[in-house]
């Protein structure tokens, strides 16, 4: 397996699994999660939230087996394979020898750049923390951030308890002390994962380009190997942005799904970006609970 297709590590998974039972009350089920669905019944989900696991194909075909006839969820990398166009995939960059000027000048695009470079004669800081007043201005970012992408958002307590037992650390673009762009940065081993990233309504200006480049700056001297900035569909609008940043996609296969899971909710995200703001606002945290294959 290449230096890309790295898992999660097993006391990861481990500490993740501890984390979402309790957050969300999901009832364990052998190495299983029981998640329930809006209309009765439940998926057996390994490591829900997670884009992958700490399996590989082997393990997580294996796995699926386990489950029997019980509806089921294994995500896992599948590096080497192909990627259908909108299939999800890791944009993952590597890190690992690479310096920080090494990055700059080959790595990322030219745009990338120059955006950066607008941040700081804008005078846009970054910092980067797990306090609670931290913890509390990225949730607020995101949760406009999913609202406008038709996403419940997630209970913000899940943040702070990443923060508090597996020391994700929150990043922030401000400007005069207002929060502009945002992300949760998680490290496990050699690797640096990103699994939220947040801006304003008007996108963050070049907050977020600045804040990008500020991780993988940090990242790279803190030695880890790989930069994962999450999920997206292949050939989407996030795919091509993280692509300039220099990402490369290691495909995701989802045991026990069929299809892929933009299509699937993209009439769910529709009719979300109609309902009121704080109706969202409200009932978000709450239907994330039933959403297995969120």
């Amino acid at each position: 397996m290449s230096d890309l297709g790295r898992p999660h590590g097993t006391d990861f998974a481990a500490a993740w699994r501890d984390i979402v039972s309790r957050i969300f009350g999901w009832r364990r089920q052998g190495p299983f999660l029981a998640v329930p669905s809006l209309g009765g019944g439940r998926t057996l989900s390994y490591l829900p939230l997670l884009n992958y696991t700490d399996l590989d194909p082997a393990g997580a075909d294996e796995l699926a087996r386990s489950a029997g006839g019980a509806k089921h969820l294994v995500r896992v990398l599948v590096p080497g394979t192909p990627a259908a166009e909108g299939a999800p995939v890791a944009m993952r960059v590597p890190l690992a020898g690479r310096t920080a000027d090494e990055l700059w000048r080959g790595t990322i695009a030219p745009t990338c750049r120059n955006r950066v470079r607008k941040a700081e004669k804008e005078g846009i800081q970054v910092r980067y923390g797990r306090d609670a007043a931290s913890v509390a201005a990225f949730a607020g970012l995101l949760a406009g951030t999913l609202a406008r992408h038709g996403a419940p958002m997630l209970p913000p307590r899940l943040f702070h308890a990443l923060a508090a037992d597996l020391g994700a650390e929150v990043w922030l673009a401000e400007a005069q002390g207002r929060p502009l762009a945002g992300l949760l940065a998680v490290r496990d081993g050699p690797l640096v994962w990103v699994p939220w990233i947040a801006t304003e309504r008007d996108g963050g200006g070049a907050a977020g380009d600045l804040l990008f480049w500020r991780l993988m700056e940090h990242s790279a001297a803190a030695g880890a190997g790989i930069l994962d900035f999450g999920r997206s569909p292949q050939g989407g609008g996030t795919y091509r942005f993280k692509r300039k940043w220099g990402a490369e996609p290691v495909p995701l296969r989802l045991l026990g799904q069929d299809g892929s899971p933009y299509a699937k909710f993209a009439l769910a995200q529709r009719a979300w970006r109609a309902l009121p703001r704080p109706l969202v606002d409200r009932l978000g945290p709450r239907l994330v609970r039933y959403l297995a294959d969120y």
